[in-house]
């Protein structure tokens, strides 16, 4: 439920989860880059490369996501590796991005550019999983980029004097001129294959120009990456050295005897007899090589004479300033729009509700052939290829809602006026005659229109010099009192739905109490809900007192009707407050330790984004030691903790999906067929096997045709050794196989 984001704070704190104050750092030029992935929002782990034993790294963590929309004001939850941003009037530390080793990320401070790094760590020779912690992970999305970069060790200086002479080149750093025309260009493999440009033609004059590095492997001297360009082998020593692994068949050298930082290289003009060129990268082991250099072959033209320049198009006003979103504004939707003209819907909107419209970044359009420059265009200019930003509107949307305000922004972030909705969906998409030469995207942003948060609400209607609310300000406040009053009701009934399943597995003699997960369940959930309702109380008892101190003055104020709301939130209060602590003396009269049991439940609701009565009822994918009930209808009970196997082997297959739909059929080399799983749940095979070497075949039988493919996970046990434990997909017939050995 949405409502236990309010307490993940404290879960987070419970567990000693701290984004701790780091080392002062920062990036250095030989620090190498080892491992970056993506850590999604739906809590799914991911593990990175295996570090080197006694060797120093430190961890980087990008971006930020959505946690869904939290139900006490209704703006989305934003949340980067630190600090939940969005949500609230400032950002709260939050440090929802864990690892299994502990290790810690910031320094105590918020960083708008959502950037967090590390201390330094010394690694025991195992990869790192990586997660995101929630307690409810049904309306998240989108993903964090964890990067893991190694500090080198000092290595001692290397002698160059044996490398390939560098002979003279172009004589300095490339330079296209405007008149210089693009004649031909291609990607050069690492791999050493070649590639041929189209015919030149004999007597005009031209040059080359390689850009880009590649990936020849790992130095077995030092461990570390060998990065090279045309010209220089620049990471895995302590200074670039040189190395000319960019060749052609007619000797044209790219070099000047200068390593060039931006790794761009062009050789001096040459006249042409009427041949071809070849390119290719040169090594003795191309093995472990990986990557790609951009080659281009300029014609040296004269200059043109000057042209009747067309009429740019019309840019229509838009927001009439640079965009500013204020922090009361929320972030509805967000999406990237292609360079080559596909487009993009929003979600719908929601009718009567004020909105505005932000676009960022910019796109390649190619190479303009008058002058040889890149087209580089963001959502109303084109501000690369001529003397100035030109007038270029090419960001379109279905309901011609413009962004553009006649002004060049050089940050490339246009935004709307705000408009009013109609319940609708807007599409997007990028325009042009010709995408076959784009590249590159543009990020779309939706922002709901928003209102002061409620705490901000209840501080500007108490003010001593408030002497009487406009209409507008008690309407505000009356809807504001409402909607946390329908809060805390739902909190309310939960919380009884979780007092009533407690009180009846604590009587269910089959089991014994303090050992059962449904209980510990209940009794987490419960405390979870209490304290929010203490907290959405505290804010009603303030909101409602600043109403009734209006009523002398207002007569459109009900006073009695906010009394009775007051009270009946505090008999809410008083009641839970009372069943709570009988859920705790029972336990404690058994024996138990409440505030263990409490963590315990918890820690399952996060773990497996569960509520009691959900558990209950079989809708997830695990059984609940204590419940005495058969979830899943597969012929076993409780198998995690303390059922009675029948045999020596357990196969456990289930959907791992995040949508509970596909079934899967297993299959064991010498049984055949042990049958299917139930649509989105999960099933054990309990059986025995002989001491032997078996293949298990897992076959993709159903999903829903909207959300393919299938995701499965699965176990195999031999007595109580975890033998296979794996995630992956299949489309629908498809199989995979596994060898296990049984002892």
């Amino acid at each position: 439920m949405d409502t236990f984001k309010t307490l993940i704070r404290r879960t987070l704190a419970i567990a000693g989860f701290l984004c701790m104050a780091t080392l002062a750092m920062a990036f250095k030029q030989n620090d190498i880059l080892i491992w970056t992935g993506n850590v999604n929002a739906n809590g799914q782990r991911i593990n990175s490369v295996q570090l080197i034993e006694g060797r120093q790294y430190y961890i980087v963590a990008r971006g930020f996501l959505s946690q869904g929309t939290w139900s006490q004001n209704g703006r989305i939850l934003l949340n980067d590796a630190c600090y939940e941003f969005n949500a609230r009037p400032v950002p709260e530390p939050l440090p929802i991005l864990q690892n299994n080793l502990g290790i810690a990320l910031g320094d105590n401070q918020y960083h708008t550019d959502h950037a967090y790094i590390s201390s330094l760590f010394v690694a025991t020779g195992q990869p790192i999983t990586f997660w995101i912690f929630d307690t409810d992970y049904r309306d998240n999305s989108g993903t964090l980029q964890v990067e893991i970069h190694e500090v080198p060790s000092p290595t001692p200086p290397v002698q160059t004097d044996t490398h390939t002479q560098v002979n003279q080149g172009s004589g300095a750093f490339c330079a296209i001129a405007p008149t210089d025309r693009l004649f031909w260009s291609g990607d050069v493999s690492s791999l050493g294959q070649r590639i041929t440009t189209s015919p030149l033609v004999a007597g005009n004059k031209y040059y080359v120009v390689v850009r880009g590095f590649i990936n020849q492997g790992i130095w077995e001297q030092n461990g570390r990456i060998l990065l090279n360009d045309a010209c220089y082998e620049f990471n895995a020593k302590p200074a670039p050295d040189p190395l000319p692994i960019f060749q052609n068949n007619l000797n044209i050298t790219v070099s000047n005897n200068q390593y060039h930082p931006d790794h761009i290289y062009c050789s001096a003009p040459f006249e042409s007899t009427g041949q071809s060129l070849s390119f290719w990268l040169f090594d003795t082991d191309y093995r472990d090589n990986s990557g790609t250099m951009r080659v281009e072959l300029y014609e040296v033209t004269e200059a043109l004479p000057p042209e009747q320049s067309t009429p740019p198009p019309q840019v229509t006003q838009g927001s009439g300033a640079f965009c500013a979103i204020t922090q009361y504004d929320i972030l509805y939707w967000s999406g990237n729009v292609g360079s080559l003209g596909q487009r993009i819907t929003s979600a719908s909107l929601r009718s009567g509700i004020k909105y505005y419209i932000v676009v960022r970044g910019s796109v390649n359009f190619g190479t303009w052939s008058e002058n040889g420059r890149t087209l580089l265009n963001d959502a109303c200019y084109e501000f690369n290829a001529k003397p100035a930003p030109d007038p270029l509107p090419i960001f379109q949307n279905n309901k011609s809602i413009p962004v553009c305000d006649n002004l060049y922004h050089p940050d490339h972030i246009y935004c709307s006026s705000p408009f009013e909705s109609n319940g609708q969906s807007l599409t997007f998409w990028l325009y042009d005659t010709d995408y076959r030469d784009n590249s590159g995207s543009m990020q779309v942003e939706i922002y709901e229109v928003g209102e002061v948060d409620l705490a901000g609400a209840i501080d500007e209607l108490t003010e001593e010099d408030q002497v009487k609310w406009t209409d507008q300000m008690t309407r505000d406040a009356r809807n504001g009192l409402n909607n946390l009053l329908d809060i805390l009701r739902s909190l309310y009934n939960q919380f009884n739905i979780n007092y009533s399943k407690f009180v009846n597995e604590y009587n269910d003699r089959n089991s014994n109490p303090l050992q059962n997960e449904i209980i510990a369940l209940c009794i987490g959930s419960a405390h979870n809900q209490f304290n929010d309702h203490q907290a959405g109380k505290d804010t009603l008892d303030a909101l409602g007192n600043a109403i009734i101190a209006q009523a002398a003055t207002n007569k459109n104020i009900n006073m009695f009707e906010v009394v009775r709301n007051l009270s009946e939130v505090q008999d809410q209060s008083e009641e839970m407050a009372g069943k709570l602590e009988e859920m705790k003396n029972l336990l404690t009269s058994r024996g138990g330790d409440v505030d263990e049991i409490i963590t315990s439940g918890q820690q399952l609701l996060a773990q497996n984004n569960v509520n009691p009565e959900f558990a209950q009822d079989g809708g997830v994918n695990i059984e609940f030691f204590g419940d005495g009930i058969d979830n899943f209808g597969n012929g076993l009970q409780d198998y995690l903790f303390g059922n009675v196997r029948r045999g020596n082997v357990l196969i456990v297959v289930w959907d791992a999906g995040n949508i509970a739909d596909d079934i899967f059929e297993v299959s064991l080399s010498g049984m055949g067929s042990l049958g299917e799983t139930p649509p989105g749940g999960r099933r054990n095979f309990d059986i025995s096997l002989s001491p032997g070497t078996y293949t298990l075949t897992i076959r993709g039988v159903f999903t829903d045709p909207n959300t393919p493919p299938c995701t499965y996970g699965v176990q195999v046990y031999d007595r109580d050794t975890l033998l296979l434990q794996e995630s992956n997909v299949l489309e629908t017939n498809q199989e995979l196989y596994y060898t296990i050995s049984i002892h």
